[in-house]
């Protein structure tokens, strides 16, 4: 993480206790407890020209975020997401379209 200015965690918003994010939290580790969308708040950081690399669970949020200068690399946590990789590749190809 000490390529990055800041780390900022977005939740899924049906977990229910965010204390558990707790231990995370720091100067450069920011939890975002908000029921706000995914894609907005990473419409919001590309547009202010921040670069955004995004790590991810299966998250179908990306499935939206289309190509965009400041967004580096998107990145499937989830072991085992061939479905899922495949799928995303194939939207991301069809919006290059």
């Amino acid at each position: 993480m000490d390529e990055y200015d800041y780390c900022l965690i977005k939740p899924h918003p049906h977990i229910a206790d965010m204390h558990i994010f707790d231990r995370w939290k720091s100067d450069r580790f920011v939890i975002i407890d908000s029921l706000i969308l995914s894609e907005f708040l990473i419409k919001q950081l590309t547009d202010a020209h921040n670069m955004v690399d995004i790590y991810h669970c299966s998250s179908s949020s990306v499935l939206y975020i289309g190509v965009h200068p400041n967004i580096g690399a998107v990145i499937n946590l989830t072991e085992g997401s061939t479905e899922f990789d495949a799928i995303f590749a194939g939207v991301r190809a069809e919006c290059l379209v």
